[in-house]
């Protein structure tokens, strides 16, 4: 449990310093810095616990901010773009708070979530681990790490992310909506104001007509789609739905989807 623990322990910073640096501008470059992804992850604690959306995490470093040396970050822009229309309001910074505590909320535990599931499945199978290896040495060698430009020429080990995906989806049973109006789909009546959960991604990603053997880890089903177009009329890419629809899609999917 101690080693387990230590594992997901790296993974977390992993997924939470890309955060951070994309959010704020902070690149998590020791042991040290680990404590503000300490702060941040009691700041989320707080927010789901009931208190203000986005809580101060923005003020984590206002030092950096004044002295002019604060890297460029989502936070920074939306605050220098507030600046240009004319001010900075009290509004505006709540909503740049809470936007930006999203974007840690949204996105930490969710990368982590599918590094785990990787892991596991890279345990329970040495087979299929050994041949994502082997693609990668071919491919890479042995005296660098693989860099963005690599992924196309490494087509296995994309088919076992997208399975990562599939398997055991980091959001299994998607956000619940709220009815605005009354309506009607597929001959079922649903009321104004009614909760609805249109986005059972595990129900989707276990449907044995759709993905054969779905409780079985196969990165060979993906072999033949097109991650890019999805054009496999019989099989869908998990990324096509995983990342949820339409206008409620996540923002943050091709980067979490590179952070992977």
């Amino acid at each position: 449990m101690w080693v387990a623990n230590i594992i997901i322990s790296h993974f977390k910073r992993y997924s939470a310093s890309l955060i951070l640096e994309i959010g704020y501008g902070h690149t998590v470059t020791s042991v040290e810095s680990a404590e503000f992804i300490r702060l941040v992850e009691a700041g989320i604690y707080e927010v789901f616990g009931g208190s203000g959306a986005g809580s101060a995490l923005v003020d984590f470093f206002p030092i950096s901010q004044a002295a002019g040396v604060a890297k460029p970050s989502f936070t920074t822009a939306m605050m220098q773009d507030c600046l240009k229309k004319g001010a900075l309001t009290s509004e505006d910074e709540i909503v740049i708070k809470g936007t930006a505590g999203t974007l840690y909320a949204a996105g930490t535990d969710t990368t982590l979530t599918s590094i785990m599931v990787f892991i596991l499945a890279m345990v329970q199978h040495p087979d299929i681990f050994q041949k994502a290896q082997e693609e990668v040495i071919q491919v890479v060698g042995e005296t660098r790490l693989p860099e963005f430009n690599d992924r196309t020429s490494l087509p296995y080990l994309e088919n076992i992310i997208t399975e990562v995906y599939r398997w055991y989806p980091a959001v299994p049973i998607g956000v619940p909506h709220l009815a605005s109006d009354d309506d009607v789909y597929r001959g079922y009546y649903i009321p104004k104001g009614s909760m609805t959960i249109q986005h059972m991604v595990w129900a989707m990603f276990h449907d044995p007509e759709v993905y054969p053997e779905p409780e079985m880890f196969k990165p060979e089903r993906f072999a033949n789609i097109d991650t890019d177009r999805g054009d496999d009329p019989n099989l869908g890419d998990p990324r096509k739905i995983v990342f949820g629809f339409g206008r409620r899609v996540c923002p943050g999917r091709y980067f979490a989807d590179n952070s992977v």
